[in-house]
């Protein structure tokens, strides 16, 4: 079994941080964030992290793809680039209420149903960062560089200005925490409850199938079956192939790979699916073979799917 490694790197020090010059493009906010939906969000594509709360209280959460159960959920997202001249005209002129239906509007146009639900997840890191004022706060402000992905977070009080920074690196692979002012603050790591993770994490596969391939359509039924049967559980072979499509690694990047696979698997409709399956593939590299595939037998029915490659075929795995 493959390990989660989740790595953080914290500086701390008492010197002040000179503010940043040239031009920014980001969001900013005066209000702290009371709740994580609220908080800006920096990662790199494996690893995420939020920064919330008060500036007496911070909390920063952090967790790791490895760390999200996949049922299946089936995310194409549409492209909207051509309307932010238009978006920013309703900001203007009607607000962002008005600006969020429009865009939504456009979003559905392209076969958008609305906010999905993301995957049931254990979060693997919570630390807050305790810094009592003294006097009152003042000039309190937080912001998100777009371009570099970093989150600062800024305020004062009667012995200076305090700064935190926080950005999670694609090259290295780990999640950078910042802290600077005149004082030194107190870090909590407290105990993540297993209470809170989904009940759905809690269920074990009650049936497996398999992803038909043309070009080999003995080979990984074959050992599925034999899997299912030394697991003591059925074998139902009910996915299909509706057309022949290129081989994924022909694919040139992420969004022609899901392109590569839409409307590619069927199920069986005389299939009754209702308990978790195990969906065995013989190797995977992007994933999204295991999405599409995962995301119809969800809509057959299927309450959650459990994939298991034999072999990964990327160096990106990890």
């Amino acid at each position: 079994m493959k390990r989660c490694v989740l790595s953080l790197s914290l500086w701390m020090s008492t010197a002040l941080l000179a503010g940043a010059s040239g031009d920014f493009r980001g969001a900013g906010s005066h209000v702290w964030a009371k709740r994580w939906e609220e908080a800006f969000v920096t990662g790199n594509g494996r690893m995420g992290a939020v920064l919330f709360g008060n500036p007496t209280n911070d909390t920063l959460v952090a967790n790791h793809c490895r760390l999200f159960l996949p049922l299946g959920n089936r995310e194409l997202v549409p492209d909207l680039a051509k309307e932010v001249p238009e978006l920013r005209r309703e900001i203007r002129e009607h607000g962002y209420g008005g600006a969020m239906k429009f865009f939504l509007g456009k979003a559905k146009e392209q076969g958008y149903p609305g906010i999905i639900p993301t995957d049931p997840y254990h979060p693997a890191l919570f630390i807050n960062i305790v810094q009592p004022a003294t006097g009152a706060i003042s000039g309190y402000e937080r912001s998100e560089n777009f371009a570099t992905g970093e989150v600062t977070v800024r305020w004062r009080d009667d012995r200076g200005e305090f700064c935190r920074r926080l950005f999670i690196s694609r090259t290295d692979n780990v999640i950078a925490l910042k802290l600077t002012g005149p004082a030194p603050c107190e870090l909590r790591f407290p105990a993540v409850a297993y209470k809170n993770i989904e009940p759905q994490q809690e269920t074990s596969p009650e049936w497996v199938t398999c992803t038909p391939s043309l070009n080999r359509p003995e080979l990984v039924p074959g050992f599925a079956q034999r899997l299912a049967k030394a697991m003591g559980i059925p074998f139902n072979d009910c996915i299909r192939k509706a057309k022949a499509n290129p081989p994924q690694k022909e694919m040139q990047n992420s969004f022609q790979q899901a392109r590569n696979l839409d409307g590619v698997f069927v199920v069986e409709p005389t299939t009754e699916l209702r308990e978790p399956c195990l969906l065995v593939d013989d190797m995977t590299d992007s994933r999204w073979t295991f999405t599409v595939a995962a995301a119809v037998l969800r809509q057959a029915g299927c309450t959650a799917v459990f994939p298991m490659a034999l072999a990964l075929n990327s160096p990106r795995m990890d």
